[in-house]
């Protein structure tokens, strides 16, 4: 029986981010899900924390009909971590995702395995931590470039406490788990990923991308969520 895919974005954008994915998937006639988690996309929830994330999670594996595979990008990997204790799912899926252990966080993790930039990628502001133009350009987008402007008009501010928020039991212990690895990210470092993958056990697969590989890799990351699916 073919699972259907539940999408979840990283943090600072929305299910606009799995778009081209999700039109992919869905013509391969296979049943698909983009989440807004609050304060984002279409969400006309307030910003929310970790919590309310993963409660919006669970809220959509309520109502799924059948298994699922639970596909996480990048911040995101902390979100399906906790939610994929979920009866509804199959299989778990990260996308240059972090994927906390018990006590870790994701800006723990992050610390761990540092990415130089020769500037800010992110600030404080009045409303939360926002991505600078030159993380955007340079760290998220650089080799997505088609859909840079696409994203400066859509990525909304993240809610901080978000990546200091240890995850808890993680599912990735119990659940099959497949990462894809992508070789040119600016902002997870892929030596990171490498641990985070074989920590998990995972199968990996890697792309020869940035972070964004919605954009820049969409067909084959297309083809890896499938086949999950598919079973």
């Amino acid at each position: 029986m073919s699972a259907t895919v539940v999408l979840v974005h990283g943090a600072w954008h929305g299910a606009w981010c799995w778009r081209p994915v999700e039109r992919r998937i869905r013509s391969k006639a296979l049943d698909v899900v983009a989440l807004d988690l609050p304060g984002h996309g279409d969400s006309t929830e307030p910003l929310g924390d970790f919590e309310a994330d993963v409660a919006t999670v669970n809220a959509a594996l309520d109502a799924a009909d059948g298994p699922v595979v639970l596909v996480g990008h990048s911040y995101a990997g902390a979100v399906i971590s906790a939610a994929g204790h979920h009866d509804a799912v199959r299989d778990l899926a990260f996308v240059c995702a972090w994927m906390p252990d018990r006590d870790e966080t994701v800006s723990g993790l992050a610390e761990q395995f540092p990415v130089d930039h020769d500037e800010p990628a992110m600030k404080m502001e009045d409303d939360g931590l926002v991505l600078t133009d030159y993380g955007l350009r340079e760290v998220l987008y650089h080799d997505a470039s088609t859909a840079l402007d696409t994203a400066r008009l859509l990525v909304v501010p993240e809610n901080l406490a978000k990546f200091q928020t240890p995850g808890g039991n993680p599912a990735w212990l119990t659940k099959p788990v497949t990462y894809v690895r992508c070789l040119l990210d600016r902002i997870a470092h892929p030596d990171l990923q490498t641990f985070l993958a074989e920590r998990a056990d995972a199968d990996i697969i890697d792309l020869d991308v940035g972070h964004m590989p919605q954009f820049a890799a969409a067909d084959a990351l297309t083809t890896a969520i499938a086949e999950l699916a598919r079973g």
